[in-house]
């Protein structure tokens, strides 16, 4: 709600549970803790109406936690009937959450057989630092295919997330990782060239990046940094991925770093939304925590390309 007057969000007013309307049309609150109670006892009795749309998205969020799990394998899904009564909702609704798992390509209507899984998603953990070719192996067997492997100039955001000089040389290696014949993930990967040269002089097509950045150069890497944001393709990713232009994908930017501390790899992944699901451990964080890591941060406009494609841009001034 803005306050018509001032322009300003009452965003900070959204902690108020009740409000009433006065008779110049100005709304308050109540402000004495017994009055509050009231309201919400009133509140907590008030009757939900309920859509179908919201039976079907619930019907579909259970259903999708089911074939994530693997509980059907790529078999029938259990049939409407016995949808409609294990959920309390109407047939429209099963038909519409049916609908909602096909448009996210889990799942295939067959004349006379009923609704079957078609694709199970990837379940890549991003609590620790690993590869989604590690993660797809329970799915298929992960291939790879070059898209560029050259040294170049770094350019200033790649020069300053991996310590090095502007222009200094940085060996910049993009794979498509394609599983079971779909594409899946683009990793465009920036190194140190000093440090990383000798992998343009081998083959590249075999091992995912972690492998291949041990076996060839002898380097672990020991921890990593990750923020991940929901994009969509823009025509060179979607090409590649093979999906349509505007498709969601998962953009994961990424800084991994060797033992001593020094950043040795600065990129991103664009992986398909609708074949991989990404998972984490938690514990309870202490809201109290001053750290940058215990609070929520606004991200820098600007630090990479918001349609999916191209090299990590410069940020824009405000």
């Amino acid at each position: 709600m803005v306050d018509r007057g001032t322009g300003a969000s009452a965003g900070r007013d959204r902690h108020v549970t009740d409000c009433s309307r006065t008779g110049r049309g100005r709304v308050t609150a109540p402000t004495d803790a017994a009055s509050m109670s009231r309201s919400c006892s009133d509140e907590a009795r008030a009757p939900h109406r309920r859509r179908r749309s919201d039976d079907a998205r619930q019907v579909a969020d259970l259903l999708r936690a089911q074939i994530l799990q693997g509980l059907h394998g790529e078999g029938p899904l259990p049939m409407e009937d016995h949808l409609v009564r294990a959920h309390g909702v109407s047939r429209n609704a099963v038909r519409e959450a049916l609908d909602l798992l096909r448009a996210e390509g889990l799942v295939e209507r067959r004349q006379g057989a009923g609704t079957f899984v078609v694709a199970r998603k990837a379940m890549h953990d991003f609590d620790r630092l690993r590869s989604i070719a590690d993660s797809v192996q329970a799915t298929g067997e992960p291939r790879f295919e070059t898209i560029t492997a050259q040294l170049l100039p770094a350019p200033s955001t790649v020069a300053t997330a991996l310590a090095v000089g502007d222009g200094e040389p940085a060996v910049l290696l993009e794979r498509l990782m394609v599983v079971d014949g779909t594409p899946l993930s683009i990793r465009s990967s920036w190194m140190p060239g000093s440090l990383a040269e000798p992998l343009l002089g081998c083959e590249l097509d075999r091992l995912h990046y972690y492998r291949l950045v041990r076996s060839v150069l002898g380097i672990e890497l020991t921890r990593g940094h990750l923020v991940i944001e929901a994009v969509v393709a823009g025509a060179g990713a979607a090409s590649l991925l093979g999906v349509p232009d505007g498709a969601p994908l998962f953009l994961m930017e990424r800084t991994s770093y060797l033992a001593d501390g020094r950043p040795f790899e600065f990129g991103f992944t664009r992986s398909r939304a609708d074949r991989v699901a990404l998972v984490a451990d938690m514990q309870i964080a202490d809201t109290g925590d001053p750290s940058p890591s215990g609070r929520w941060r606004n991200r820098p406009t600007g630090t990479v390309d918001p349609t999916g494609d191209g090299a990590p841009q410069a940020a824009q001034p405000a």
